[in-house]
């Protein structure tokens, strides 16, 4: 439930969504919030609330981080990235069909490198990765599969993204 301190504070257009007043009561709020782009409310409901904001899952298993990637909010993903240390936030949640931020953000060049420079992405452990190889110096070379299309990322190291190329069939 959103406190009346926050509604009278945010109650011109540019902070209100196109629904109903009963969705600043709705538990989902941060998924809106995250996938509509509004960074402010995104980080007044994160400075409020208790960290397991950053965490908590809706019904398909998907984070507000899920959602800020699938709609290219890429000001909101950054935000939410860097809550990993401070805030905790698990970059490698998957949804219940084990697709995790990246899955979401495949089509995005700049937000996939926001997720991959990281450096937390589990990229060996995760679904549609495969022909992983980690080498000697550091560099790490992947082909991904995100159902639809075959991407190959090229990493000179863990944090640093130097190419990703998509295959086509």
């Amino acid at each position: 439930m959103i406190a009346p301190w926050f509604l009278e504070e945010y109650s011109d257009l540019d902070y209100r969504f196109a629904v109903s007043e009963d969705l600043y009561y709705d538990e989902n709020i941060f998924f809106y919030a995250c996938g509509s782009g509004h960074l402010a409310i995104v980080k007044t409901l994160i400075d409020s609330s208790d960290k397991k904001v950053l965490n908590q899952v809706d019904e398909e298993g998907r984070t507000g981080l899920h959602f800020a990637c699938q709609r290219e909010r890429l000001d909101v993903v950054q935000y939410l990235v860097d809550q990993m240390d401070n805030k905790q936030m698990n970059i490698n949640v998957t949804n219940n069909n084990g697709y995790n931020a990246l899955h979401f953000a495949i089509d995005h060049e700049e937000i996939r490198k926001v997720l991959l420079q990281t450096g937390q992405l589990d990229i060996e452990n995760m679904q549609g990765v495969s022909e992983f190889v980690k080498n000697s110096d550091g560099s790490i070379v992947f082909n991904f599969y995100d159902g639809y299309d075959d991407f190959v990322f090229k990493m000179d190291s863990p944090k640093v993204v130097n190419s990703i190329e998509m295959i086509y069939g």
